[in-house]
C-alpha cells in the first residue's frame, strides 16, 4: 500500500466543503468512508462516489488533481427501499467499534457496495421486462382478423434474458458469500446457507419467523443452483430449462411468459418468469438482511459494560432527520 505523503502540497490538508452530485439542492442521507477508496455519498435520490486527490495521487507528485472527482454508482437513493436494505443497512451494522478486529469492515463495505451493483442491474432488467410485458399487454388486441388468425407479441430474445436472470442471481448470491466469509466461522460456498440456518437455530427456535425465512430461501437456492447448472450442465442436471414466451393454452387464455423446469419435483416445474424474478430478488435481499444480522449479532462486542446485540428498527425509533430510511436493523446496547 502506497503511504501517504503529508508532507508535500500542504494545501490538501486544509478543510473545505463541497457539492455532491448535480443537483445540489438533493438532500444528503449518509456520508459513509472507503478508507483509500475515497468516500460514499447517499443522497435522497442517488448514490456517488467520491475520490479526493490525496485518493487518487497518495504521494501527491501532481498538483493539478481536481479537488474532488466525483461518479454517480445508482440512478436510486435513500428513499429507495433497495438502497436502505443494502448500502444503508450495511453501514449501521458493520460498525468498526462493535466488531472484533479481524472484521475488516472497509473490505465489508465494498462487498456491500459490489453485491448492491448486482442486485441493481438485476431490479433494473426486471423493470425492463415488466415495460416490455406492459407495452405488449397495451398493443394486444383480442380480436381475430379477417382470414381468423390473431397476432401475439414475443417479448424479445426471452431465451437469453431467462438465461441470464439465473445467473445473474448466481452471482448476487456469491456476493452475498464474500460478506459472510469476513466472519471467522470456515463458510463454506457451497452451504454457507445452511451453516447461518444452524447459526440461526442457536440463538433463536425453530419456529422462530427468522430460522423459517432462511430455511425458506435455503431451499429454493438449492434448486436455483439446480437451475444454473441445468443451463451450464444439461446432460448432468437431471433437467432441462425451457423458456416460454406469450403463448395461447388449450382453454383459450393467453399465458404470460414462464419457465419450465423438467427435472423431477423442481419447485419451477411451470412459473412465471416475472414472478421468478421478482421473488428471486426479494430472497437475495432477505438473505443479505439476515446473514449481516445473525453474524454481527453473533460477534457483536460489549460495551463499557453494556450488552451490544442487533435489533429491529421500529419506525418511531427513528431520528427525525432520517425517517426515510429504510434499513430495518441496527446496533443497541443496554
Amino acid at each position: 500500500m502506497v503511504q501517504l505523503n503529508t508532507q508535500k502540497l500542504p494545501q490538501r490538508n486544509e478543510p473545505g466543503s463541497f457539492y455532491v452530485g448535480k443537483d445540489f439542492h438533493e438532500a444528503n442521507s449518509a456520508l459513509i468512508s472507503l478508507d483509500r477508496d475515497g468516500l460514499l455519498a447517499i443522497k435522497r435520490k442517488s448514490v456517488w462516489k467520491i475520490q479526493l486527490p490525496d485518493n487518487i495521487d497518495p504521494q501527491r507528485n501532481n498538483a493539478q488533481i481536481p479537488k474532488q472527482v466525483q461518479s454517480q454508482l445508482f440512478s436510486y437513493g435513500s428513499d429507495h427501499e433497495i438502497i436502505g436494505r443494502t448500502l444503508l443497512q450495511g453501514n449501521e451494522l458493520l460498525v468498526a467499534n462493535h466488531l472484533p478486529k479481524e472484521i475488516d469492515i472497509q473490505r465489508g463495505m465494498r462487498y456491500v457496495i459490489d453485491f448492491t451493483k448486482e442486485l441493481i442491474a438485476f431490479h433494473d432488467a426486471i423493470l425492463e421486462m415488466n415495460a416490455e410485458y406492459i407495452k405488449i399487454q397495451n398493443e394486444f388486441t383480442a380480436d381475430t382478423r379477417e382470414d381468423g388468425s390473431l397476432l401475439l407479441q414475443d417479448i424479445k430474445y426471452l431465451d437469453r434474458k431467462g438465461k441470464e436472470f439465473i445467473q445473474n442471481i448466481d452471482h448476487i448470491k456469491n456476493e452475498i458469500f464474500n460478506i459472510v466469509e469476513l466472519f471467522p466461522l470456515n463458510f463454506k460456498k457451497e452451504n454457507f446457507i445452511k451453516r447461518l440456518k444452524e447459526l440461526s437455530v442457536q440463538k433463536f427456535q425453530n419456529n422462530h419467523p427468522l430460522v423459517k425465512r432462511l430455511n425458506q430461501i435455503k431451499e429454493k437456492t438449492d434448486h436455483l443452483w439446480k437451475l444454473r447448472t441445468a443451463i451450464e450442465h444439461p446432460k448432468e442436471s437431471g433437467g432441462e430449462i425451457i423458456f416460454k414466451n406469450f403463448q395461447m393454452n388449450d382453454r383459450g387464455q393467453i399465458e404470460f411468459p414462464h419457465l419450465l423446469h423438467t427435472a423431477i419435483n423442481s419447485p419451477f416445474a411451470k412459473m412465471d418468469l416475472l414472478q421468478f424474478c421478482i421473488e428471486s430478488q426479494n430472497d437475495m435481499v432477505d438473505l443479505f438482511e439476515l446473514s449481516l444480522v445473525l453474524l454481527c449479532d453473533f460477534y457483536a462486542k460489549d460495551f463499557g459494560g453494556d450488552r451490544v446485540f442487533v435489533r429491529s428498527v421500529l419506525d418511531n425509533e427513528r431520528s427525525e432527520s432520517n425517517p426515510h430510511m429504510n434499513y430495518k436493523y441496527d446496533i443497541h446496547w443496554k
